[in-house]
């Protein structure tokens, strides 16, 4: 298996990248830096691992110093301190990295997208709950449209309310982001727990939907 980037970066000092980008060392630790062109002596301080330039600021380690000097990005770094340290990196492997870490961060903002909807989602349902508990406390007697009214409380409550908060609160992630991206499927999926009378977590308990 090939080096990881930590290791490579082990293989070749600070001292051996200056001198392969020809910033002229003034003495021991101590060298000119080309990326302000600074030339009074000890402007770029350096050890084995790190680099810190005094005048502007600049620093960090092997990687950082390429980065700074050829404007590039780490891979691009990578590859030249691989160079250096006489690792040859296979191109494939690359390629798979690069789509790895392009794959976890969509996977990433999906998840932070729907943990969003499903926030909004459950307030909505919620709220939906309290509004009916509100219709259904109003003292009476009550007139046919708040008998209308009523019963229509009973219902939003019954058959979609409370199962969709049970659904978004405690079903399984697949579910959740099944109820959650697909709002056509929303009274469904809210009829199917009222009728089972429950909904199974992702580790295969159920919990009672409430009726």
């Amino acid at each position: 298996m090939p080096p990881d980037a930590g290791e490579i970066a082990l293989m070749v000092t600070i001292p051996e990248v200056l001198r392969h980008l020809d910033w002229r060392s003034r003495c021991r630790k101590r060298a000119d830096c080309g990326l302000c062109r600074g030339s009074s002596k000890g402007t770029v301080a350096y050890g084995d691992r790190v680099w810190h330039c005094h005048r502007c600021h600049a620093g960090g380690d092997v990687y950082s110093l390429v980065r700074a000097v050829h404007h590039c990005d780490f891979l691009t770094a990578l590859r030249y301190i691989a160079r250096l340290a006489g690792v040859r990196l296979d191109d494939s492997q690359q390629d798979n990295r690069r789509k790895q870490t392009a794959e976890r961060k969509r996977l990433e903002n999906a998840a932070q997208r729907l943990s969003t909807l499903e926030r909004a989602t459950r307030v909505e349902c919620r709220d939906l709950i309290l509004a009916c508990e509100r219709v259904l406390a109003t003292p009476g007697p009550w007139d046919d449209q708040q008998w209308r009214r009523a019963r229509a409380a009973f219902v939003l409550r019954d058959d979609y309310a409370q199962p969709a908060y049970t659904l978004l609160s405690f079903a399984s992630p697949v579910e959740r982001a099944g109820y959650v991206l697909h709002p056509e499927t929303r009274a469904q999926m809210a009829a199917a727990a009222r009728r089972v009378g429950y909904v199974q977590t992702a580790d295969g308990q159920r919990v009672e939907v409430l009726q």
